[in-house]
């Protein structure tokens, strides 16, 4: 699943959702697209984009979506991909001292970061992709990099999923969470434990890719 913001859904669903209707015909009929209708507030402006199709297709669905689903820093030409990862497979992205996440930034050369935290009451970390626009490419294999390591690490038991109109904004104090909530604290150290907080929503399987 991926996090954007607020300012970009009417970009990604489309008028009725013809968008995503559309992605999901030029990729594969096999292909599950869906933004649940989460209400934002007045500081968390998180929308989820929940996929569930083939690396192949999830590479084709990046390339037509990204100028909708990526977001522009403002005042500067980065752009952005946020990649929900189950924390319990955080290591395998991290790799032992950070070394996969270094390998990641060699080889493709964008910005590739683990937030420390997990999202509020649920068990996910925000992993953030960024790059200048001409360098979409390389987001995007990057992003399939990180998904085949998921793919070979399959998680044996469900998980709390990220549901941001579950979260209070003040949830979001004192996170180093990532995602598009103005009230979480930019990540100043090099931790990488994810902190402890209590879940209050329902356990769900997440979909496989691939």
């Amino acid at each position: 699943d991926f996090s954007f913001h607020q300012e970009s859904v009417g970009r990604v669903i489309g008028r009725n959702g013809e968008n995503l209707k559309n992605a999901r015909q030029n990729i594969s009929d096999k292909a599950h697209l869906r933004v649940p209708d989460f209400p934002a507030t007045a500081n968390n402006k998180d929308r989820i984009l929940m996929v569930s199709c083939e690396l192949p297709d999830v590479q084709r669905l990046l390339h037509k979506l990204a100028p909708a689903l990526w977001h522009a820093s403002e005042g500067a030409s980065i752009r952005e991909f946020n990649l929900l990862v189950p924390c319990d497979l955080a290591g395998a992205v991290l790799g032992k001292g950070g070394i996969t996440l270094k390998e990641l930034r060699e080889e493709f050369g964008c910005k590739v970061k683990m937030h420390k935290d997990k999202l509020p009451y649920s068990d996910e970390r925000v992993l953030e992709v960024q790059g200048r626009e001409e360098m979409i490419d390389a987001m995007v294999e990057t992003v399939i990099a990180v998904l085949k390591i998921l793919q070979d690490k399959p998680l044996e038991h469900d998980y709390i999923r990220y549901t941001p109109f579950v979260c209070r904004d003040e949830d979001y104090l004192n996170l180093q969470c990532g995602g598009y909530n103005k009230l979480y604290v930019e990540a100043t150290s090099p931790g990488e434990e994810a902190a402890s907080v209590s879940p209050h929503v329902p356990i769900t399987r997440s979909p496989e890719i691939g």
